[in-house]
């Protein structure tokens, strides 16, 4: 580490992000998706959208995979999106 720069805070963010990475991990290997890689997963969630109109909520395409890693971390997408005041 240089001059003045404390190495503790990024240990600890490198420790947090091991953590959430081994824990995506885990789901997915339970869940039976233990081939599908967390940088794959991660954009593939990335690609949903929920859009609020004044109409009303507009939800983006979800396919078979989407819906699987949805149900398999407990994420609801069936019910309605509280809206913003």
């Amino acid at each position: 580490a240089g001059k003045g720069i404390r190495v503790e805070p990024r240990l600890f963010v490198q420790f947090l992000a091991t953590i959430i990475y081994t824990g995506i991990q885990r789901v997915l290997e339970v869940e039976g998706m233990g081939s599908l890689d967390i940088r794959d997963l991660m954009i593939m969630a990335s690609t949903y959208r929920v859009v609020e109109t004044d109409a009303g909520i507009i939800r983006g395409r979800r396919d078979r995979r989407l819906l699987k890693v949805f149900r398999a971390f407990g994420i609801d997408d069936s019910g309605d999106i509280p809206r913003t005041p």
